[in-house]
């Protein structure tokens, strides 16, 4: 288990600006602080209750029981000092209202807060129940951005969600990106996990074929007066081609998920 300094223990609640809702006033409350500076006050309950690791965080064991006071009181906690959560206000805010609620209700939020609260949920080993909901909206809001919901997938090693994004693409996105993206299509794939990468190149394009293609090459001439001059002419070269994968390019990604690769 890593130590209290690995946690970013050791802040003192008072010196942080406090939340207007979330305040560590009283009760049996933990101290979380965002990486803005920002505290939140949270009942040992709502979190032990949600998440594993804060259970073992505090030495207590997981429970549905209502009576939880006899656990906690059986394992005190020094309350007295914060735990620094890498997170922003706003996400850390979404976070704590997922989980002190038994029905999470997600506000609209964009791609990368959810992308975010979704890792925290991940980091602290939220409940299913939880994630859930978090999971579907991030799902949703990358049907617009199916290369950034591609990307977490990748760096989450989450073979359902990369098939997702997968089939919202059309073979125009997977080409040129998401909309007002300024990525190229070769850095794109070096941003997935190499096995992704390998895994989709091979999915997508054909083997290699020989083929020709023009370029424009500067050639030196000679005028009728005998002038030398230089101009820019197309010229075929041969080379090795990999062609697109012919199709429906949603249909290419079925069994995406569960293919051994």
């Amino acid at each position: 288990m890593s130590s209290n300094s690995d946690l970013g223990w050791g802040t003192e609640p008072e010196q942080e600006t406090t939340h207007h809702v979330h305040h560590p006033d009283i009760g049996q409350k933990v101290v979380l602080v965002s990486n803005e500076g920002m505290s939140f006050g949270v009942d040992i309950r709502c979190l032990y209750r949600a998440s594993t690791m804060f259970a073992d965080m505090f030495n207590l064991s997981y429970t549905k029981s209502e009576d939880t006071s006899s656990a906690i009181n059986s394992n005190p906690f020094d309350t007295s000092k914060s735990i620094d959560i890498d997170a922003s206000s706003a996400v850390l805010e979404h976070f704590i209202d997922a989980i002190i609620v038994s029905k999470p209700h997600l506000p609209p939020s964009n791609f990368e807060d959810t992308a975010a609260l979704l890792n925290l949920c991940y980091q602290f080993d939220v409940r299913i129940e939880v994630i859930a909901p978090i999971k579907q909206q991030l799902q949703e809001l990358g049907r617009s951005q199916p290369w950034n919901l591609l990307q977490w997938a990748s760096q989450n090693n989450n073979r359902e969600v990369g098939q997702v994004a997968l089939k919202n693409m059309s073979w125009s996105t997977f080409l040129s990106g998401d909309e007002l993206s300024a990525e190229n299509f070769w850095t794109r794939i070096q941003s997935l996990e190499s096995r992704w990468g390998m895994r989709i190149l091979s999915t997508a394009l054909s083997g290699p074929r020989a083929g020709t293609m023009e370029y424009a090459v500067m050639r030196e001439f000679t005028s009728k007066k005998g002038r030398p001059y230089t101009k820019y002419v197309m010229e075929a070269q041969a080379e090795a081609m990999f062609p697109l994968v012919q199709g429906d390019f949603g249909k290419l990604w079925n069994g995406f998920d569960k293919d051994d690769w």
